[in-house]
């Protein structure tokens, strides 16, 4: 069985790539191979490879940076998306494609099912939104997985948290932002499991990826982590470096979500299905991304 990866050197791609090899012939493409922005290419690449099944891991993820680039996001993560899905349709492909709790408003503490209504607060989560709508209307087959909160320990919240409490400086971290951390190992091992259920589906499925474990805040997230780090650095003697982590969490503070962009109430209820459920810990997950880190 031949699958299309696309957005292969990113994050979440190069954790597909390696647990993708292990079941199927895997065809990794990242930006500079195959730019889903680029409908000519992609026909050529799909003709020439004629993939059992498309998994597309690319994406303009930068937040911020989609406030100011409106029409470099909504190329990617829409107009690149719709074209994908227009292939698949074509050649009776099914995709596989990532999208996000950004599609929601952020209201309430109520956890966002798959059938809730959309709202994106963003440039970003407007963008995801009509790539979902533009595979919904392709006539594809293949699901939308929403993952929140993905981290590797690599350019990431987690990376960033830990570094600055390594460099000794003060942390204030959001309080008021609420979701379910993602592992990019634990998503990928959860897809390839996944695949012989989501080949089957008829049109496209809805499903909201979420690991084990209460949802927590940004904050509690950042402390659990440093946690964690403290520990790995005091079973190793580096007894300078969890004094630094101690000091990081003991003196965090709080501070509330206000930008206008990013939504506060990100928690995905976990699809019903449990052909599709996770069986990962998001504390486990971030134990990864810190060991990988140190």
């Amino acid at each position: 069985m031949k699958c299309l990866l696309l957005g292969a050197r990113g994050r979440l791609g190069r954790e597909l790539q390696k647990y993708l090899s292990e079941r199927l012939s895997v065809t990794a493409l990242g930006h500079t191979e195959a730019d889903i922005t680029n409908e000519s290419a992609l026909v050529q690449r799909v003709v020439r490879l004629r993939p059992d099944v498309i998994v597309n891991a690319a994406a303009w993820t930068d937040v911020t940076g989609a406030e100011t680039h409106k029409q470099e996001a909504f190329a990617v993560n829409a107009t690149g998306v719709g074209t994908l899905a227009k292939l698949a349709r074509l050649f009776d492909i099914p995709l596989l494609h990532y999208s996000t709790d950004y599609v929601f408003s952020g209201e309430g503490n109520i956890p966002w099912r798959e059938t809730d209504a959309t709202a994106p607060l963003s440039v970003y989560g407007a963008s995801k939104l009509a790539g979902e709508e533009a595979f919904l209307k392709s006539g594809a087959r293949g699901a939308i997985v929403r993952v929140g909160w993905l981290h590797s320990g690599e350019k990431d919240f987690v990376s960033a948290i830990l570094a600055r409490a390594l460099k000794g400086a003060s942390l204030t971290v959001v309080d008021n932002q609420w979701g379910t951390p993602s592992e990019a190992g634990a998503l990928a091992r959860w897809t390839v499991s996944s695949l012989n259920t989501l080949w089957s589906i008829d049109g496209v499925r809805v499903i909201h990826y979420a690991e084990s474990g209460d949802y927590v805040s940004r904050f509690e997230m950042a402390n659990y982590l440093l946690r964690r780090a403290e520990m790995s650095f005091e079973k190793r003697g580096e007894n300078e470096k969890a004094s630094l982590c101690r000091r990081a969490y003991e003196t965090m503070s709080g501070t509330a979500l206000n930008d206008g962009i990013r939504p506060c109430n990100c928690r995905l209820a976990p699809t019903v299905d449990s052909r599709f459920a996770s069986f990962s810990s998001w504390k486990e997950g971030v134990d990864k991304s810190v060991e990988k880190i140190n």
